[in-house]
């Protein structure tokens, strides 16, 4: 592998810290990309300087440098090897990135829709520290966990494990503010996300909705689980016991969501009264059809618009 050179804007800072020489690569935005330390340490501060600065509550700032041959000879190696190491980590981590996305091209969509099922769940993708392999991490405080406990207990990376039980590639952490933290490596998070688009292993109907309320009641149901993944929703009477779940789209456009008896969830497309579309799932719970009713409607959006 070549040596890789500085880019423009970018620097690398060093500094004497624990009896080492600190280089810190920062990008062009300031922002922190990576440490490595050298076991030679810089010069020593002198002792008269370093006593007045220690009485004024600082120490002497790091040293800067925008190119490599600013560097100081005795470190240049050490800047360099910081250099190699970042980019070679960042082309892994976006090899395994564009692998995953291949492997799983409605990455984004399933996350996207993940967020919605459990909300106030957060979703990073990211390269893990100790590897920088390409990483699924989930997290959720509070309530959020617990709902997000439930799904990931009836996932392939959980199902049947015990606390000490995960898979090499799993972790799993509740911190003191009840706040979990799940990460999954690559191959983990192709499994769990192919179990999750499919929804293997879920019951029937997830929010255990009964099949014997009325309309009406369904409705209801439907537009508040709507309302709490973020989607308007109300619901209307459309005749005699007839009753949907509206959701507006513009002025003259909305969606009406509806659930026949022994039948799916279904939709209907309305323009300035008239219907102009009709969708249908085989599915019966309320939580899934909410999920793909934001879905539809996020991609209609650009046909609204």
């Amino acid at each position: 592998m070549s040596d890789r050179a500085l880019p423009d804007g970018w620097t690398i800072h060093t500094r004497s810290a624990l009896g080492l020489t600190a280089l810190t690569l920062y990008n062009d935005a300031c922002e922190f990309c990576q440490t490595d330390y050298h076991e030679q340490t810089a010069p020593p501060v002198n002792p008269d300087a370093r006593t007045i600065l220690r009485a004024l509550g600082s120490l002497p700032a790091a040293h800067i440098y925008r190119a490599l041959d600013k560097v100081p000879a005795s470190l240049r190696d050490a800047a360099q090897a910081l250099l190699n190491s970042y980019f070679q980590r960042l082309a892994q981590t976006q090899a395994d990135a564009a692998a995953l996305r291949q492997a799983i091209p409605d990455f984004d969509a399933l996350t996207a829709r993940l967020r919605r099922s459990v909300p106030d769940c957060h979703t990073d993708a990211y390269p893990a520290d100790e590897t920088g392999r390409f990483s699924l991490m989930l997290a959720a405080t509070g309530a959020a966990a617990g709902r997000l406990l439930a799904l990931l207990a009836a996932s392939p990376p959980f199902a049947g494990a015990g606390d000490d039980e995960l898979s090499p590639g799993v972790t799993a952490d509740l911190d003191t503010t009840t706040t979990l933290t799940v990460t999954l490596d690559a191959r983990h998070t192709r499994i769990f996300l192919d179990w999750y688009r499919n929804d293997s292993g879920l019951p029937l109907d997830v929010d255990g909705t009964d099949r014997r309320v009325g309309e009406a009641e369904l409705a209801a149901r439907m537009a508040a689980r709507l309302r709490e993944i973020g989607v308007e929703a109300d619901t209307a009477n459309t005749g005699s016991t007839c009753w949907v779940a509206v959701v507006p789209l513009s002025e003259r456009l909305h969606l009406e969501v509806f659930c026949p008896e022994d039948e799916g969830w279904s939709w209907t497309l309305h323009c300035d009264g008239e219907q102009i579309g009709v969708g249908y799932w085989s599915t019966t719970s309320t939580a899934e059809a909410a999920n793909r009713i934001a879905d539809l409607k996020e991609s209609l959006g650009a046909t609204v618009a």
